[in-house]
């Protein structure tokens, strides 16, 4: 891959190339950034992570077999209110994440997100 070096300067150098470089200068040319908009302090508050956070263990068009810590016992659920979950240490800047419920690029943990989010933004 070539390097643009109208990119290069004095401040911090971030290498990437291909459909990822594409991305990462619209985003970064863009005169905004979202901490200008919204102070950001906390995550996801389920307020009852044994409840709605899961472990999946199988995985089919249409449904998933999770598993509830909190029950004990394993259900089908609907894939359109299932959500890939990575919490805290799990999330690094600039990387994949890569520990015990990660396999490859995918979480294997998932939680129960029910709500239906619409583009109100024209």
């Amino acid at each position: 891959n070539i390097l643009d070096f109208s990119r290069v300067t004095s401040d911090e150098w971030v290498f990437v190339s291909g459909e990822e470089e594409k991305v990462f200068y619209k985003l970064y040319d863009m005169p905004n950034n979202i901490i200008d908009y919204t102070n950001i302090s906390q995550g996801l508050a389920t307020s009852a992570d044994k409840v709605y956070i899961m472990p999946l263990i199988e995985k089919s068009e249409k449904t998933s077999k999770v598993e509830s810590k909190e029950l004990n016992k394993t259900f089908l659920i609907e894939n359109n209110i299932l959500k890939p979950l990575l919490k805290g240490n799990e999330i690094k800047r600039y990387e994949y994440p890569i520990n015990k419920n990660v396999v490859g690029r995918r979480t294997e943990r998932y939680v129960v997100y029910s709500y239906r989010v619409e583009d109100t933004y024209e």
